[in-house]
């Protein structure tokens, strides 16, 4: 009898409403999530339309091929030709400037991955309610459970006030994980679930709470609860259900270390995507400050050796491959997987590595990584080059430093 007492039925009227009939079509589901999410989605088309914009006059600077180098410049147009043969030998040589060209177009190339993280972490801010979590709505200034849930505002700041339990729990893995409550305010009767702590598991009767919860759309252990209420008050589901919101209040859905977690995890990937992006678009027009001429630092003022090796590479190449050259003092290496610098009379060891590159028992080809160690504890590695050009290399390092 406690249960009924509780309800207080002399007071709520728990009369079955009569079904309306109506004749209105329910949407689809497709149709329905295009409805609600249409201002985000156009939202997300314009944003990633601006990255892809912006990133195109990037790029449009610095272009490669295999067979030409093309170079636009935004004051005057200077258009310089690299001619390679079909087996890789360079026939005219254009090696002005050809080391910052190259960190410049290294960086450029990855400036697409923190772009594209960005625009992930910006539509995951936006699709799910992330901003909610970290700064819950008022529920006062929404009005219903209904309207907060349509326009995505699931999780929300409430005060409640008369709150009474109802004698049933929630459980989650065979432990208790809530207590369900009710009360009642402008828009009728509402239910609520509170965490074991909160509630010190079960109080009767709670005065006035203001907790965070999550706005949860009832199912299977909803229904069920409806059902033990009903038959508490000797009452229909149908009756006790046209009373209550499809829609309850959950707490323990509302888990704060969970939240913590996720956007600890959410702004480190942010600031490290930014951070990236900051340093590339540095490095494009600071070259100098790319780490591999801050690398030469260790050794002397890296400008000036980068200007030394620039007018060394410039003038007459000693030895020359696809990207990896020999000038009077240096190493310079300028691949697709990095570049470097470093002094020939710094080198203390150097030899290569031969990798298998197969899918199961076919065997598609080899390649080589040349791996240079120098003094002061530099390391370079230099990967998938043919062994010829890394032999060559090898033997005329060996000659120029007899120390190696």
């Amino acid at each position: 009898m406690r249960k009924r007492e509780r309800w207080n039925i002399d007071t709520i009227d728990l009369t079955e409403g009569k079904p309306q009939k109506t004749d209105e079509k329910t949407d689809s589901p497709v149709k329905s999530f295009v409805k609600k999410h249409w201002k985000k989605a156009l939202l997300i088309l314009g944003i990633a339309y601006l990255i892809v914009l912006i990133f195109g006059f990037a790029s449009t600077k610095y272009y490669t091929d295999e067979e030409t180098e093309l170079i636009l410049s935004s004051n005057n147009i200077c258009i310089q030709y690299r001619l390679i043969s079909k087996k890789g030998d360079i026939m005219i040589d254009n090696y002005q400037h050809y080391i910052t060209r190259n960190i410049r177009a290294f960086y450029k190339r990855r400036l697409l991955a923190p772009i594209l993280y960005l625009l992930l972490l910006l539509i995951l801010w936006i699709t799910f309610p992330l901003s909610d979590m970290l700064l819950p709505k008022d529920f006062a200034s929404l009005g219903s459970m209904e309207y907060a849930h349509e326009t995505g505002k699931d999780y929300v700041s409430v005060t409640f006030s008369d709150l009474q339990f109802t004698g049933y729990t929630s459980t989650r893995f065979g432990q208790t994980n809530g207590y369900f409550y009710y009360g009642k305010d402008n828009n009728g009767l509402y239910i609520v679930l509170l965490s074991p702590s909160t509630c010190e598991e079960g109080l009767p009767t709670i005065e006035t709470l203001q907790t965070t919860c999550r706005i949860v759309h009832g199912k299977e252990s909803y229904d069920k609860l409806l059902e033990h209420l009903a038959t508490d008050l000797e009452w229909t589901k149908e009756g006790i259900s046209s009373q209550l919101s499809t829609f309850y209040f959950s707490e323990p859905d509302y888990n704060p270390m969970t939240t913590r977690l996720l956007f600890f995890t959410y702004f480190s990937f942010l600031v490290f995507t930014v951070i990236s992006l900051l340093s590339y678009i540095t490095f494009i027009y600071y070259p100098v400050l790319a780490p591999a001429c801050q690398n030469l630092i260790i050794y002397g003022n890296p400008k000036e050796m980068l200007e030394e090796a620039e007018e060394e590479l410039a003038t007459l190449p000693q030895l020359a491959t696809e990207d990896m050259f020999i000038t009077e003092h240096y190493f310079i290496m300028t691949s697709p997987y990095g570049n470097a610098i470093v002094p020939i009379q710094e080198i203390l060891w150097i030899y290569k590595y031969s990798t298998l590159h197969k899918v199961l028992w076919y065997h598609f080809s080899i390649s080589y990584t040349l791996h240079i160690f120098a003094d002061k504890h530099l390391f370079i590695q230099c990967p998938k080059n043919i062994k010829s050009d890394i032999d060559g290399i090898i033997d005329y390092l060996a000659e120029a430093n007899h120390d190696i």
